[in-house]
């Protein structure tokens, strides 16, 4: 998994490939967690590089979009693999998280 964030103002754009499997969970959580520390107000994730997200990361990543909506801030996902994409599909994420294929 490859993690790279680029601020932009109050906008951080995010973007992650690779495989995101229960082994680069804990990174990933990591690196979420402190994004919400930062003084972003809006956070884009790019995954059009993500091939496969595990059931724990997709989870940590609801965690995070659950905290940044408490918090008043906001997020969506513009560009993701058509393989993660059928997943949020499948699970109904797509109808809570913005996302643009």
């Amino acid at each position: 998994m490859v993690f790279n964030c680029v601020p932009n103002g109050k906008i951080a754009t995010v973007s992650l490939s690779g495989a995101v499997d229960n082994d680069h969970a804990r990174e990933l959580g990591d690196e979420l967690q402190a994004l919400l520390a930062k003084p972003f107000d809006a956070f884009v994730f790019h995954m059009t590089d993500v091939l496969f997200m595990s059931s724990l990361a997709i989870g940590l990543f609801l965690i995070f979009y659950k905290d940044l909506i408490s918090s008043g801030k906001t997020m969506q996902i513009k560009g993701i693999s058509d393989q993660v994409f059928d997943v949020f599909q499948s699970i109904k994420l797509d109808t809570l998280i913005p996302v643009e294929k």
